[in-house]
């Protein structure tokens, strides 16, 4: 396991260093591919520079993403009606069986560490919640791009305006005038399906107030 793997999750780097020793044994390198499905059952998850994104599907088999897991978490949860969790961003990760991980929760400060990521997440997924609700989607755009390449340390990103549109449950073509509003604003750069953020504190400006309020996710996971 590459030595630098437990300090670039921000989970895992705020457990204190002799319970990173006693578990390392336990974590080993896995690549998550784009668009690949995880099973709820299995592994845990504890992204470095790859994003899952927890998608909730609705009775007419739309779906939307709903929160996004990156190196700042572990994704742990329970499999629940209608959530799927994808890959949006391709990348490295730890993993751990899901035994394993559930034994470790006897320990005080693994439980700490992960359940107080757990409610940052779930107040990020509230938070999500409310901004497609009430936010244009321009605005929404802007916000979920930062969220992305926040959580996947990357300024460049790999989607088809098909998957954009699926993530923030709207039409294909609204996505593209979105887009192209931010690109007319050289905050955004959209070519071969990837896009590339040119000037985050414009975005940031452009988003909707829900992006600095999601950062506490950022926050909160740190001892």
């Amino acid at each position: 396991m590459p030595d630098f793997g437990l300090h670039a999750n921000l989970v895992l780097s705020s457990m204190p260093g002799s319970l990173q020793e006693s578990i390392a044994a336990d974590l080993r390198p896995r690549y998550l591919g784009q668009y690949e499905t995880l099973e709820f059952d299995t592994d845990v998850v504890f992204p470095i520079d790859c994003v899952i994104s927890l998608m909730k599907s609705a009775s007419n088999g739309i779906s939307v993403e709903t929160a996004a897991v990156g190196y700042e978490g572990v994704f742990a949860l329970s499999a629940s009606e209608g959530l799927t969790a994808q890959v949006q961003v391709p990348g490295e990760a730890l993993a751990m069986n899901r035994i394993t991980y559930e034994r470790q929760l006897d320990n005080r400060d693994f439980r700490t560490a992960t359940y107080r990521y757990h409610e940052a997440l779930l107040n990020f997924a509230m938070q999500t919640a409310l901004c497609q609700a009430f936010h244009n989607l321009e605005e929404r755009l802007a916000y979920w791009l930062l969220v992305v390449c926040e959580r996947s340390q990357k300024d460049t990103v790999a989607f088809t305006q098909e998957y954009l549109a699926a993530i923030l449950g709207v039409q294909r073509p609204s996505v593209s005038i979105a887009a192209g509003r931010l690109e007319d604003r050289q905050l955004i750069r959209s070519s071969r399906g990837k896009v590339t953020i040119q000037n985050v504190t414009g975005l940031e400006d452009a988003a909707c107030p829900c992006y600095r309020t999601s950062a506490h996710v950022l926050q909160r996971v740190r001892f």
